[in-house]
């Protein structure tokens, strides 16, 4: 399900699953990499390959802190926001064909579950933070 999605991302917009969740932080307000990274738990070089990707797609703007000039603030532009809504889109109708078949319990019950295993894994993390 997720290589499909993955590789229909790729044919129309050019873009990763893991850039869409990157581009998702970032309209959910995240402004530096390192707090995407944080966010995400994921390695710092994947975000700022996602970033190079979402910047070469004119999706996201990036400017120098004003008050730090080492660090970097991103942001979505116009042109971003319309893509944003094309991807939607694209996921839409890839997905469709997978879970359309499902009824709205078993749909429900789906949302359930993965939104428990991500909980779990969340949990599993930060427990092993603290032991750490």
């Amino acid at each position: 399900m997720g290589n499909r999605l993955n590789q229909r991302l790729e044919q129309v917009h050019n873009l990763q699953l893991k850039d869409l969740l990157i581009a998702r932080e970032i309209h959910q307000g995240a402004r530096y990499p390192s707090e995407i990274a944080e966010m995400l738990r994921i390695p710092r070089d994947m975000v700022s390959r996602s970033i190079e990707r979402l910047l070469q797609a004119g999706t996201i703007s990036r400017e120098i802190d004003p008050h730090d000039s080492r660090r970097t603030i991103l942001s979505i532009n116009p042109e971003g926001e319309a893509r944003r809504k094309e991807v939607q889109q694209t996921i839409q109708s890839t997905m469709e064909p997978i879970v359309g078949s499902l009824t709205p319990e078993e749909l429900s019950t789906l949302i359930g579950f993965l939104r428990k295993m991500v909980e779990h894994a969340y949990q599993k993390e930060q427990k092993e933070k603290e032991n750490a």
